[in-house]
């Protein structure tokens, strides 16, 4: 699932009431709704059960700003830079993953794995495509 935010959007908050502002609680509110029909409908009206040991994975995508780091700090996110702004959590009784990213960061990891499929298909990558053999059990 993805949450995307307008952006350069500034206005984050953590209360129930300001439930437009609050894309975390939008993620988990759709996972449970789903959980509780046990089942999504596609937009061409194919039903696909979903069980209820599926993880899921959400994603929110926005522009970082200090208002933003501000509400996963009070959400308890754990955040890194390790290549750009991110931070995510775990939701055990849901069963759901949320990753917020920065746009930059997606844009970032999108234009370095196409980089390195380009590289690939014009012969420029040094990966070697041989194939290094089996694995045994006395390796």
């Amino acid at each position: 699932m993805v949450e995307m935010k307008r952006p350069q959007k500034k206005d984050y908050d953590g209360t129930k009431e300001a439930d437009t502002k609050n894309p975390v609680d939008q993620l988990k509110n759709q996972v449970l709704d789903i959980r509780e029909r046990g089942k999504v409908i596609t937009s061409g009206g194919r039903e696909i059960a979903i069980d209820d040991t599926s993880m899921v994975r959400g994603y929110i995508l926005a522009d970082w700003n200090d208002k933003l780091e501000r509400y996963l700090k009070t959400e308890d996110f754990i955040r890194t830079n390790f290549g750009g702004q991110m931070a995510y959590r775990y939701y055990r009784e849901l069963n759901l993953i949320i990753e917020v990213l920065a746009f930059d960061r997606l844009i970032d990891r999108a234009s370095n794995r196409n980089e390195a499929f380009v590289s690939m298909l014009e012969g420029r990558s040094n990966y070697d495509r041989k194939s290094k053999g089996t694995l045994s059990a006395a390796q």
